[in-house]
């Protein structure tokens, strides 16, 4: 027996941080019930929460003879009268044997009684009992006791009374129990001091790599290991990762990161797995010095790393293994790699067995698709790569191959778990479909993993000869109804051996995809990656990569990237490179396909006032000279610039009131000198380069705009052979608005930029949430840009985005009618449902390209109509957005319509009116009409003759008699805006914006809305109907988030909103109406009509109804993507009904 004053020390410590197989960790449950799925005992909010009486709970410690245990518990004790809990010392946990202390406090009594006693299979006798008064509103508070075994005697303290005991020598473990009360007893605090444990033999000390298959940055887990005989500690310390790597390169704010949700350790016997859970969240790590302030402080709670732990288990009977990982492993560099779990398996001595996705028991099945590894490939790989031998690993584990070179196929299932035992395996195209059954020769065995038994089966398919070049699937789907559902597929390419040929993508016609994450800094991955993984399929579908300049010059990355047939794309800017010099990169502009050199270039937008500085100040200057203003001191501006001062505002603000729109063709010209100047540069240091930018409009940032906008950025005359593609920043789901928006600008930008090839940016969100520092976006759609607390955003959005980029992007040209066809997209950050979302849909545009609307709204553009109408709003600091209303009009028009459910329409110059045909166009919606040209007003005529309706605003110059209005020559503000009769009634607005005025009055027309001067009148003529908006319709109440960065403002009245898409509504003769959702609808180049109703909701399904005119269907018997309802029909309609779940989309073709 140790002496008296012998020091104890720490043996355990609650700190409710882990869990073992789901219960609080680090405690053994004594099951004394006959109940054993019912532990009684649960994890709470800080606390441990024992539920009913029957077992015991004993901490994990080595036996003890002495010892302090600390207690700190509570009670609802106003649910009941009596409460009691036991705590057991030298308890023996082979024959249940030991002594106690039982602790029971009345409120009937007022009483504390003390009774210690010896403990046999879970019989308590009691050896000597002391009750005591006690204060009972002590007991509805936490409570405290302290037990102390020192030699032959016990000290309690407990509701501010003491007792002791004379006790029995003995050496065990200390227990806890709880009597039979009405309430939970809640441990708050719970620790144990006891004698110095002895270690069985030395401390084994080694390092473990955690799975290194998802990313540059490994990460280690250091393990020491102690054996005290009935118990061993485990001290685990996770680290390295992006959290001990640099910054890297550039100015920008995204972070590398990674994501380690519940970290664990598992005890693995033949038989099972005992699983520790070491942190219950996920730890969030990002390179030091880079994470903004707000993170770990609004976003996420912020993990000491390393990452220590202590992990104490009892040592199972027989043999066991160790297995240290992660439930999940998310490296957001590499989405596409992400662990489910990831985990490493080793023995006691440190010798690791395993290391990658989890097999251990309670894991999933994994499944691998392996291919012959001496492949074509591998002769193709340039042998100056630094890593030739992740290159080479990487080919002879993923499923690259060459015409001619047929692929040969093993399928290998690896599980703790039965496995399948019939299977069927399909080879589909790029698109998922099926091609053909595989025929293949199973082969089952049992292997060994360390202790532990594991099941593997694999399938030797038949080789797959004469495949044409292109991108296909293979897939693996269970037969077997004895075992959980099994599925999975991988995908695989065959190249052409010729030189300069498209890649497989192309090749199988998925538009032209890359993923630009230009804005995290140190990124040493793309989205095709030759060096890292196994079985990616995301490789296959991508066709340009976009390695950062750092990685690519550490790497010499180029040529291997160009083994695979891909193209690559170089961002020489101050976001990615200290210095983006372009002279200073010439090594990787050498090598590239396409670069952007937008530094260089100077393309901010012009009303970035502080923009005004260097090159740009004197492309000011320059153009100042032009004017003959006395008003502008030259000589002062030019010496301002060369001292390197920026431009003075009161300039700007001068230029913008009074020569804004010749400011703009001066710039947009001298914009394309300089680039086709860059562009002969750069083709001196690389003849085949081609550029591509953002561009040609960041909508992302703005509000109702056309074929006008690229000018605001220098765009205009940028042709496609000046560059190759424009990276389109269009960020609905991240700055608030809808999809309807970006493609309404990107028509406009094809309209005005006829030929271009523009690849919108699609933002997935995905999982780390860091707020972005983007005005625009941060303070778009709170909680900064939707990127806190905000939902996943479903994947099944991208259907929409290429349902309206591909089929509301009609525009008339003077070769016909032209849509979006040069397709493509930067695919940020894209995960396997994004892109199965895609290629989903991507088949109805191959196979039903679009040719021509439907008879639809027409929305007309006019420069003569903007440089007349110069109703100017001027607002701002530093960027000082300069906006035209007649430039606005008809972008709102359009989106309250798309929002009313009417069917898109298309976009067109005056220039083309001519072209059109009453059987084209229901609706022209038209920006004001001063300056227009005769021709122009001739042809509106004639079609309002022929039946076509007017929406016009502002003005109506000429066509006065059409709209029943007459131009009083006064100004009039408007304040109250009030409904007349039943139209949009009970909708009211006040407008407190001086700029919303008009002057007109009304000589036969009827009104709408009425203010101080009719708001919206209406005209009936001979076959159809004239409305005319007075004012600006959109500054009635526009968006008063001011500090929201942008350019231009969109209208948030109810009733403007309302009475717009009212019009429009009665205006639509397409033959297809909807009672909810957004609407598109086109004649295809196959001959047939196609039809797509989306549900825009992110959160509600949509249950709506689909009427189909017999004129423009006669026999409405339709392919669709899901099911629906023929309601009704008759002689004149047919009516369908569907049921369209959040973010989901019905497509209808009709032959």
């Amino acid at each position: 027996m140790p002496k008296k004053n012998s020091v104890l020390v720490p043996l355990f410590r609650e700190t409710f941080a882990s869990e073992t197989d789901g219960l609080p960790g680090g405690w053994q449950v004594e099951q004394n019930t006959d109940l054993p799925q019912v532990p009684a005992i649960r994890a709470g909010e800080g606390c441990i929460e024992l539920l009913s009486g029957g077992n015991k709970y004993l901490p994990v410690i080595p036996d003890t003879a002495d010892a302090q245990v600390r207690m700190t518990c509570s009670v609802s004790y106003e649910e009941g009268t009596r409460f009691g809990f036991i705590l057991c010392f030298r308890y023996d946990t082979l024959v249940g044997r030991g002594q106690y202390v039982r602790l029971t406090g009345s409120d009937k009594e007022k009483t504390v009684t003390f009774e210690y006693g010896t403990t046999r299979l879970n019989h308590f006798t009691p050896v000597q009992t002391k009750t005591m008064p006690a204060d009972t509103a002590l007991m509805a508070k936490p409570m405290t006791v302290t037990l102390e075994i020192r030699g032959a005697s016990v000290k309690v303290e407990f509701l501010e009374q003491k007792a002791g005991f004379r006790v029995k020598a003995g050496s065990g473990r200390i227990a806890l129990a709880r009597e039979h009360f009405w309430d939970v007893l809640k441990v708050l605090d719970f620790s144990i001091d006891g004698d110095p444990p002895r270690q069985k033999g030395k401390e084994k000390t080694f390092t473990l790599p955690m799975p290194d298959s998802l990313t540059w940055y490994p990460i280690f887990c250091d393990v020491t290991l102690r054996d005290y005989g009935s118990c061993m500690d485990a001290e685990l310390s996770f680290r390295g990762g992006v959290a001990e790597t640099l910054a890297g390169e550039g100015n920008y704010h995204g972070m590398r990161a990674d994501l380690l949700t519940r970290p664990y350790l598992k005890i693995l016997t033949a038989e099972r797995a005992e699983k520790h859970v070491l942190y219950g969240k996920t730890i969030v790590l990002v390179p030091q010095g880079i994470a903004p302030k707000y993170l770990y402080k609004l976003i996420y709670e912020k993990v000491d790393w390393p990452f220590c732990r202590n992990v104490r288990f009892l040592k199972p009977a027989g043999d066991f293994d160790l297995a240290a990982g992660f439930e999940s492993w998310h490296h957001n560099a590499s989405p596409n790699l992400e662990l489910n779990p990831a985990e490493t398996v080793f023995t006691i001595n440190g010798k690791v067995l395993y290391s990658g996705e989890g097999i251990t028991p309670g894991e999933q099945r994994k499944i691998e698709f392996l291919s012959q590894e001496n492949k074509a490939i591998l002769k193709k790989l340039p042998k100056s790569d630094p890593r030739l031998d992740l290159a080479e690993k990487f080919a002879k584990a993923n499923h690259y191959f060459f015409e001619k070179e047929a692929p040969s196929f093993r399928i290998r299932l690896t599980s703790s778990q039965p496995l399948p035992a019939r299977f069927e395996v399909t080879l589909e195209d790029a698109f998922l479909r099926s091609l053909s059954q595989l025929k293949y020769d199973m082969e089952t065995h049992c292997t060994m993993l360390g202790v532990s038994p594991v099941n593997v089966v694999e399938l030797t398919l038949e080789k797959l000869s004469g495949l044409d070049c292109g991108v296909y699937h293979l897939r693996v789907r269970s037969t077997d109804p004895s075992t959980p559902p099994l599925e999975d597929y991988c995908a695989f390419e065959i190249m052409s051996r010729k030189h300069d040929a498209p890649p497989p993508p192309l090749l199988s016609g998925l538009p032209f995809l890359y993923n630009a994450r230009t804005e995290t800094r140190g990124l040493m991955t793309d989205a095709f990656d030759p060096w890292i993984g196994a079985s990616v399929n995301e490789g296959h579908y991508i066709s340009c990569a976009v390695m950062l300049p750092a990685a690519v010059r550490q790497y010499r990355m180029l040529p291997t990237l160009k083994a695979y047939s891909r193209s690559n794309f170089s961002w020489i800017s101050a976001r990615t490179l200290d210095n983006p010099k372009p002279e200073d990169n010439t090594d990787i502009i050498k090598e590239s396909d396409y670069i952007n050199i937008a530094d260089r270039n100077e393309r901010m937008n012009l009303t970035w006032a502080y923009s005004y500085h260097g090159q740009r100040f004197q492309m000011m200057i320059d153009f100042l000279k032009t004017l003959n203003d006395p008003a502008f001191d030259l000589e002062s501006l030019q010496e301002m610039q060369k001292k390197g001062e920026a431009m003075p505002v009161e300039i700007y603000l001068k230029v913008a009131e009074q020569y804004w729109e010749k400011w703009l063709d001066y710039a947009c010209r001298v914009m394309a000198d300089w680039t086709r100047d860059m562009q002969k540069k750069m083709r001196k240091i690389n003849p085949r380069v081609q550029f591509a930018q953002y561009g040609p409009f960041h909508i992302y940032a703005a509000a109702l705009k056309g074929p006008e906008c690229p000018r605001m950025l220098g765009n205009a005359e940028i042709t496609p052979d000046l560059n190759a593609f424009w990276q389109f920043e269009d960020y609905p789901f991240s700055c608030g608005y809808g999809l309807e928006r970006g493609a309404y600008t990107l028509t406009g930008c094809l309209l005005a930029m006829p030929g271009s090839a523009i690849y919108p940016e699609i933002y997935t969100g995905g999982k780390l949430k860091q707020g972005c520092p983007d005005g625009a976006v941060f303070y778009a759609h709170p909680p900064f840009g939707s990127s806190i607390g905000a939902k996943e955003r479903s994947p099944r959005l991208m259907i929409q985005y290429v349902v309206n980029y591909v089929y509301a992007s009609g525009h008339l040209t003077a070769e016909g009618f032209r849509y979006w066809t040069r397709q493509g997209f930067q695919a940020c950050r894209f995960t396997r449902p994004w892109y199965e979302a895609l290629l989903e849909i991507w088949p109805v545009v191959l196979e039903h390209p679009a040719d021509r609307p439907l008879r639809s709204a027409a929305f007309v553009s006019s420069e003569e109509s903007w440089r007349t109408n110069q109703n100017r709003i001027i607002f701002g600091k530093g960027l000082i957005d300069v906006r035209n209303t007649a430039t606005e009009d008809v972008p709102f028009v359009y989106e309250a319509s798309r929002r009313a459910g009417v069917c898109a329409g298309f976009q067109l110059f005056d220039s083309e009116l001519g072209k059109l045909t009453a059987e084209q166009v229901d609706t022209l919606v038209l920006p004001p009409l001063k300056g227009m040209s005769k021709a122009a007003l001739k042809q509106i005529r004639r079609l309002h003759a022929q039946g076509v309706n007017l929406v016009a605003s502002e003005n109506v110059t000429g066509l006065e008699d059409l709209f029943g209005v007459v131009d009083t020559g006064k100004m009039s503000i408007i304040t109250q805006v009030t409904p007349i009769g039943d139209f949009c009634r009970g909708l009211n607005e006040y407008c407190d914006d001086e700029r919303c005025q008009g002057s007109y009055a009304v000589s036969d027309a009827e009104v709408l809305l009425q203010a101080e001067i009719p708001v919206l009148t209406l005209k009936r003529n001979a076959k159809a109907a004239a409305a005319f908006f007075n004012v600006p319709p959109h500054l009635v109440r526009s968006s008063r988030l001011h500090a929201r960065v942008g350019y231009g403002k969109n209208s948030i009245s109810q009733l403007m909103e309302a009475a717009t898409g009212e019009l429009m509504k009665r205006f639509s003769k397409s033959g297809i109406k909807i009672s909810g959702g957004r609407l598109l609808a086109c004649h295809t180049k196959d001959n047939a009509i196609l039809v797509v109703v989306y549900n825009p909701d992110m959160e509600r399904e949509l249950i709506t109804e689909i009427t189909l005119s017999k004129k423009l269907i006669p026999s409405p018997q339709p392919e669709v993507n899901r099911e629906i309802t023929l309601l009704r029909e008759d002689s004149e309609n047919s009516v369908f009904r569907a049921l369209l779940p959040p973010n989901e989309v019905l497509v209808m073709v009709f032959s």
